[in-house]
């Protein structure tokens, strides 16, 4: 994924792999309906020290899938039922259709500068570019026989990632195994894919760009495994098989945590959000909230001594701040 530090609207990427240790997150996350219509169709906020809960909007039929906050702590986000691209405030007020997306939108990745958004199109194969000045909505990518999911930019290099699925481009054959797919580097202009892992068993997700690491991360929803990326060249390393078999949305604090979605669809009751060490592999729960589906996070660092609450936050989430995830064209 990436990273952005925000001061008052203001950006700068990250200069550091090791940002100073110890910040709070907030993390805001969809909940899908899971039979109980108390807790369905909703965007949350979840403060990660004392695990409280705050619903920022709900409306029960409404399929929300991925979110990212803008540059402004603005939530950007999807709802994969009707094909919108819509956004509120944080504190719930103000939400707005942006506009119209094609079949089955799921990740989001805020481009740099935080001018437009990309939007990974599963069922339409292609990602979506959307200006979020005039909200007009071209195609920046399309991936015939691919399945677009989660999207992360690199902010230090400014190199654009995707899990496409299973495409080939130039010389690069298809996976031969059912359930193969592999993480691309795309061109940042025609979305053309320019390099690839190898293949990955599992359907991959989420995607995310971690500066602690300088790596990329990426879910698995069947088998439920993270996988780490080189971000050069695209080599891969199987980080194990955390808590729970369907991973979903992935992002990073920027300061050793990454934190992700785990799904039981034969139970969505048991969703829950997880931390994950990249240094240990350790993963534990944060929190089992029925539904969940995507995630993205909100950093605040700690002041430095002597200075009081700083002005400045850094937002995060699976896109340029975004989340990340993916399924399979029949998944929900």
């Amino acid at each position: 994924m990436r990273r952005l530090y925000a001061t008052l609207g203001l950006a700068l990427f990250v200069c550091s792999v090791h940002p100073a240790p110890a910040n709070a997150a907030t993390l805001y996350l969809t909940v899908r309906n899971t039979g109980t219509p108390a807790t369905a169709d909703r965007i949350i906020k979840l403060d990660t020290t004392t695990n409280v809960e705050t619903l920022v909007i709900q409306n029960l039929g409404s399929e929300y899938d991925s979110l990212i906050l803008d540059l402004t702590g603005r939530i950007i986000y999807d709802v994969e039922n009707v094909a919108q691209l819509r956004r509120v405030n944080a504190n719930g007020t103000g939400d707005a259709f942006i506009t119209g997306t094609g079949q089955t939108p799921k990740d989001l990745a805020l481009q740099p500068g935080g001018g437009s958004v990309l939007v990974a199109e599963l069922n339409q194969q292609d990602i979506a570019k959307v200006d979020l000045t005039t909200n007009v909505r071209t195609i920046f990518g399309s991936y015939t026989g691919g399945f677009p999911e989660g999207i992360a930019y690199n902010p230090i290099t400014g190199q654009l990632f995707a899990n496409l699925g299973n495409v080939a481009f130039g010389v690069t054959p298809l996976c031969a195994n059912a359930g193969e797919e592999r993480v691309y580097r795309l061109d940042t202009t025609t979305g053309a894919p320019l390099a690839s892992s190898g293949c990955i068993q599992g359907g991959l997700d989420g995607l995310e760009y971690d500066p602690f690491t300088g790596q990329l991360y990426a879910t698995t929803f069947t088998g439920g495994h993270i996988f780490s990326f080189d971000p050069t060249t695209l080599a891969s390393v199987d980080r194990g098989d955390p808590l729970g078999d369907s991973l979903d949305g992935i992002v990073s604090d920027a300061n050793g945590i990454l934190y992700y979605i785990s799904r039981n669809d034969a139970n969505p009751n048991l969703n829950s959000v997880n931390k994950f060490n990249p240094v240990t592999n350790a993963s534990s729960l944060q929190k089992v909230i029925g539904g969940l589906d995507d995630v993205a996070v909100l950093v605040v660092p700690p002041p430095p001594p002597g200075v009081p609450e700083p002005a400045t936050l850094m937002l995060v989430g699976s896109g340029l701040l975004a989340v990340a995830r993916r399924r399979w064209p029949n998944k929900k």
